[in-house]
């Protein structure tokens, strides 16, 4: 256990050093802001170190990654501390951690995340996807030495060999102090960001809404079963999740507080989405150019407009594995053919029925135990606060995120739609729900009844 515990505790400091230096003491984010978004930028970024590694190296170089981690924790420490000798107070986040109803209401999500805990411990393995695609090329990664490019080979079309590689690079992460690639890392990786889904997901409610409502956010998700499954799958839907998440709260927070650190933060968590799957590649063209449209309207204030720039920024950083791996490393799509354009599989009308009526009997199916509907009924009780100009950017971002995976389901026809909408669709619409829920519960708390709304 230790040896996993160490790698996650190098990658927390980072991403807890990289906030502090973001963050001028007297902006920085509240403590379990801190925690848990600290902890997500930390392990993206040593994946990212990881990549790097990789690419120079051609192999898995452990002397060469662990000198990379130490050169940057270096590094982030003599800047903080610089920055520190500044006269900016610190803001006093004691309160926050000291709060019991903050302590039990952590308590209570770590509760709720047992399920989840035995659930995964009954499958170790994980699902399909977990051994045939993002284990396997954790694998070959690990195993391969200068052969780990094989994964790439069009005849493992089966794997997804176009897939980008930040969740089989948290494996390795994970694996660095290991001789062999134990299952148990993946495992505990997938329960990691289920906790840091929860976890990241209370912290920034409770910038609007009550310590009960925040919670009840995250309950919401943990006492889900068809949720705790795909999440203790190993797959890398949850990961999409949590970065979706990341990116969007952020932004939020930027456009809210006139935060440059925080649309920096964006940009970053922009970049991780983009490393996770082909639909995160998607959401973050979606909501680059969506956030790059609303601020550039803000119109009223300079200081707004000028948070485009730290997000690209940050864009910038996050995103230059994912350019690198397109370039370099990446095969072309295996399982893709152009229904617009194909005289064999053309797109019909028929298939787009078939789409829609999906999307229909998915959202009423009784695996998500009326969520939709309680977050409709959510909706409803916000009334036209959910559309607010805050918070306007996720609403937009999500619905044009699953319009354009339903049109990629009606153009590429390689599969037949309805086993491929049966297999997939659970997991596009698992990957947007945390983001979901933290626009629905923020909604209602800008309610100026609400009584457990903050100022």
């Amino acid at each position: 256990m230790i040896l996993y515990l160490f790698p996650i505790f190098i990658s927390w400091t980072i991403g807890f050093l990289i906030i502090d230096v973001l963050f001028p003491r007297n902006k920085r984010p509240d403590f379990y802001v801190h925690l848990f978004l600290g902890l997500g930028l930390g392990i993206g970024i040593s994946s990212h170190l990881l990549f790097y590694c990789f690419a120079v190296f051609n192999e898995l170089s452990k002397p060469a990654i662990n000198l990379a981690h130490l050169v940057l924790l270096i590094c982030l420490i003599l800047i903080r501390n610089s920055m520190n000798k500044k006269n900016s107070p610190e803001v006093s986040r004691k309160g926050m951690i000291e709060s019991p109803q903050n302590n039990l209401a952590l308590l209570m999500i770590g509760f709720a995340l047992i399920p989840t805990i035995y659930q995964a411990f009954f499958y170790p393995m994980g699902g399909w996807d977990a051994w045939s695609v993002w284990n396997l090329k954790a694998r070959f990664l690990f195993l391969g030495k200068t052969q780990w490019r094989a994964m790439f080979d069009p005849v493992l079309w089966r794997s997804s060999p176009h897939y980008p590689l930040l969740l089989p690079l948290m494996n390795v992460w994970g694996w660095i102090g290991y001789k062999n690639p134990t299952p148990i890392v993946p495992l505990w990786n997938s329960l990691l960001f289920t906790f840091l889904t929860g976890g990241f997901l209370f912290s920034v409610l409770r910038r609007s809404v009550s310590v009960l409502l925040s919670t009840a956010a995250v309950l919401l998700l943990f006492t889900l079963p068809y949720f705790t499954k795909l999440a203790s799958s190993q797959y890398c839907d949850i990961v999409l999740a949590f970065y979706l998440l990341c990116a969007l709260a952020c932004l939020v927070m930027a456009i809210r507080d006139d935060s440059k650190q925080f649309a920096a933060v964006a940009g970053i968590s922009l970049g991780f989405l983009g490393f996770t799957k082909p639909e995160g590649l998607i959401a973050v063209g979606l909501i680059v150019f969506s956030s790059l449209f609303f601020l550039w309207n803000k119109g009223q204030s300079i200081n707004k407009q000028s948070l485009i720039g730290f997000l690209l920024a940050g864009l910038g950083v996050g995103l230059l594995p994912v350019f690198l791996f397109q370039l370099y490393f990446a095969p072309a799509n295996q399982t893709f053919i152009n229904g617009l354009v194909s005289s064999q599989k053309p797109s019909n009308p028929a298939r787009l029925q078939m789409i829609l009526a999906f999307f229909l009997v998915e959202l009423k199916s009784t695996k998500w135990n009326g969520l939709w509907i309680t977050l409709a009924i959510g909706m409803l009780l916000s009334m036209n606060r959910c559309f607010h100009k805050s918070i306007r950017i996720v609403p937009i971002c999500l619905g044009l995120y699953l319009l354009i995976v339903g049109f990629y389901y009606y153009i590429n026809t390689y599969f037949e739609i309805t086993w491929w909408l049966k297999v997939s669709l659970s997991r596009i619409l698992f990957a947007v729900i945390p983001s979901f829920v933290f626009w629905i519960f923020d909604t209602i708390g800008l309610l100026d009844r609400w009584p457990g709304r903050r100022e």
